[in-house]
């Protein structure tokens, strides 16, 4: 883990606290360990999945290209709510590739705006 990645979870956290307080979350005990729980749970989505990525190395000449389009999945994609880009796109980026776990249904729960994953 570099230095650079201490500075994504500062400003992380201080955009979770300006966010929260302007959304008016009512934060109690169990929102904070969901918070919490939430944070490691999609840091350990995409720990897996590149992991899996980086050990396809062990049979394949070169992952990169493919590292670099999952990265991308989940830099980009997973800033925008799911509901946008409905039908098989939602339910990919739900169930295989996983995005909306790591921020849109946590980011939902706090909100308490989750109706359900299937719709």
């Amino acid at each position: 883990m570099g230095i650079a990645q201490f500075g994504n979870l500062l400003v992380g956290l201080t955009l979770l606290a300006v966010a929260s307080q302007n959304a008016q979350v009512r934060w109690n005990a169990w929102l904070i360990v969901f918070c919490l729980t939430a944070i490691i749970g999609g840091a350990l989505i995409e720990a897996a999945f590149f992991l899996a990525l980086c050990s396809l190395s062990l049979r394949m000449i070169d992952t990169f290209a493919l590292r670099a389009f999952v990265h991308d999945v989940f830099s980009k994609f997973g800033s925008y709510p799911m509901r946008i880009f409905g039908g098989v796109v939602e339910w990919l980026l739900t169930f295989v590739l996983p995005v909306a776990f790591v921020a849109y249904v946590p980011a939902d729960v706090v909100l308490g705006k989750i109706v359900s994953l299937g719709h």
